[in-house]
Parts: structure tokens; sequence; C-alpha cells
């Protein structure tokens, strides 16, 4: 089933995978996106996606991809930079109203990549980032735990993501200024909060992952998901339904295309072995894990529409929007998911919203 929400998004290539739908505690759907006039603009629903609001403005002329999240009580975390500005915006909607604050810059520095946001228990909200110093060159991940009651920020290096690299374009490549995140943050059951990033190793992109166990914990060693020969990119992080799980999902490059691969962590902390989901994708955006009843829903994009399966659940492929998009989002609520498109509706590129249920 389709929905237009009447959205229109920017026709230029580069900026068509710059949207995202997620659900809040309350129920509500919430599409963020970027306007023709490079504003981060919104609306929301409350039936479930049968009717939208109006788009409404949420920060002018902002830069590259942005992130939002759902919080505890209703809450929602946006992050994003703003076009020629050094530093990160962070809005929060309280359940009843916006506020917009920004991070302090930890020194002299330039946020080199869009930030990453992750809404953690009460009114905590975790950002990763990636940054350049002004005169040292060096690359690093960093990482802001904010109480946005109490206004207090926490910062964390990230450590063993870093190095000096004046060249460009740089070798550590966080995310991506693209069409697609490369890299992507999720918190397990537990409170720890895990991190997958794509690194340049001297001959290939591999997807390392670290985390920060609790809130008050510290991140540990980075250790490497992938290994040469092939590049690996788009990586994907859901936490599981076991506490301490968590299921990561990312493309391996071959020759004829694409091969999409999952693996799961145990809260014992192993990884266990790759799993193939699909062979020969031809698109270049990452998939799409989602949490629903019936267990992992995995949505990726085939052939110009999008197909899904279950994660570690023997069962067919089913094709589930055969309209072509050229990017989308996913999100649950209750036994549906929703995903937010973009794509040609008439004449004009526009986001509609496709709903599927799990039994």
């Amino acid at each position: 089933m389709l929905t237009n929400t009447g959205y229109r998004v920017p026709e230029k290539p580069e900026c068509l995978m710059t949207h995202r739908i997620i659900t809040d505690t309350e129920k509500r759907l919430w599409i963020f996106f970027q306007s023709h006039y490079r504003s981060l603009a919104f609306g929301f629903s409350e039936d479930g996606g049968q009717t939208w609001t109006s788009p409404q403005e949420l920060l002018p002329d902002i830069s590259g991809p942005f992130s939002a999240a759902a919080g505890a009580g209703g809450m929602v975390f946006v992050v994003a930079r703003k076009t020629n500005h050094p530093d990160i915006y962070l809005l929060v909607w309280n359940g009843s109203q916006w506020s917009e604050g920004v991070l302090p810059s930890p020194g002299k520095q330039v946020i080199t990549a869009s930030p990453l946001v992750a809404g953690g228990s009460g009114q905590e909200v975790h950002v990763v980032y990636a940054a350049r110093g002004y005169s040292s060159g060096e690359w690093a991940v960093k990482h802001s735990l904010l109480e946005t009651g109490k206004g207090e920020i926490f910062d964390r290096p990230v450590p063993l993501i870093s190095a000096p690299q004046p060249e460009w374009p740089p070798r550590l490549e966080f995310l991506r200024e693209s069409l697609y995140w490369a890299g992507d943050i999720a918190l397990d059951s537990e409170s720890s909060l895990h991190l997958a990033c794509s690194v340049f190793s001297g001959s290939h992109y591999q997807i390392y992952h670290s985390f920060c166990r609790g809130a008050s914990g510290q991140w540990g060693a980075f250790s490497p998901l992938t290994a040469a020969p092939f590049h690996s990119t788009h990586p994907r992080l859901l936490a599981g339904q076991v506490n301490g799980e968590i299921h990561a999902f990312l493309q391996r490059e071959k020759e004829g295309g694409h091969t999409l691969i999952g693996l799961s962590r145990s809260p014992e902390g192993k990884w266990g072995s790759e799993k193939t989901i699909a062979v020969n994708l031809k698109g270049d955006f990452p998939a799409e894990p989602v949490k629903t009843p019936s267990g992992t829903a995995l949505y990726w994009s085939y052939g110009g529409g999008i197909s899904r399966s279950l994660f570690g659940i023997s069962c067919p492929t089913e094709k589930i929007v055969k309209e072509k998009v050229t990017s989308f989002s996913a999100c649950s609520s209750l036994e549906k998911v929703f995903l937010a498109c973009s794509g040609l509706s008439g004449d004009k590129t526009s986001i509609f919203v496709a709903k599927d249920r799990i039994d």
C-alpha cells in the first residue's frame, strides 16, 4: 500500500538520500528531509501514515546527510550541520515543542562527516561524528553523551580510529559525504553503544566495530568485522531480541555487483559467521534492518524496487515495493513496517510511504 505524503525532495541526484522516517514512543511517525532550498524540514502522521501534516522548516541551510532518532518519553533527536559551519546542531522534540542547541566544539576542528545520533534512557542522547584538527590534520572519531534535561555534556574520544592524514581524500572514512551512510551506531538492550564504520586498511575499505559499555563506560578497542581482498561498505546495526545481542549488515563489493551480508554478535561478545542474504545487487544504498514481532526484517533496493527477507529465518525473499525508487528509509510500529521512499510521483520527485505487515 502506497501513501503519497506530498513532500517534494531535491531533484538533484546527490540529495536524494537525505530523508529519514522514524517512529517515537507515542507511535507518531516522523519524516525528516532536505527541501529544495537545502533546509531541513519535517512532517508527521498520527494515524499510521494515512495523512501527513504540511512540511515545516526545522533548520535552514544544512550541509550533507543528517541523522534522527527517537528517545524515551516521546522525545525525538535530530543532528545536522550547516553549510560552511564547523559545529553540530542538536534539535530536540520534548513531546510538545522543538528546541535547538549547538554541541561545543572541542578545540579548532573541521567536522568532516555528518553526525550520528541515538536516544538513550531518560533524557540521554549519544552523538558520534568524525572530525579533523585545523592545524594538526589529525582525523578522529568522537562521541558526545548529553543529558538534555541537565544541559550536561561528556566527551569521549573513540580510540584507535585516529591518525594524521594531511592528504585528501582522507583514509579514515567514518561517513562519506556521498549518497549513503558509511557508519552506523545502535544501543543494545543493556545500554551499550555500538559503532560500525568503514576504514581504509591500506588496500581495501573494511568494516570495524567497537562499543561503549553503558552510559558511564569507555570505548573498547576496534576490531575488524571483515577482511580483504574485497571492499566492504554500508554498515548498518540493529539491536537484537536477546539482551546484549547486536546484528550487523554490510555490502561486499565483487565483480558483477554487491553481496548483502549479515552477522550477529552474541551477548557474550562473540561474532558469528557471515550469512549471505542477497547477491548481485546493483544499487549503491545501504540495507535497512527493522525489528518486528517475527524477528529482524531486512529491506534492500533491488532492480529499482525494494525487497524484504527475515534475517536468520528460512523464508523466501519478497518484493515489497515494485515502483522504481531512488532511495528509502524504514522504521517499525506495532506489527507494521513503514518505508519512506524517494521516487517519481507524476513528473515530480517526492516522498511516498509504503506499509508492510509481517505476520
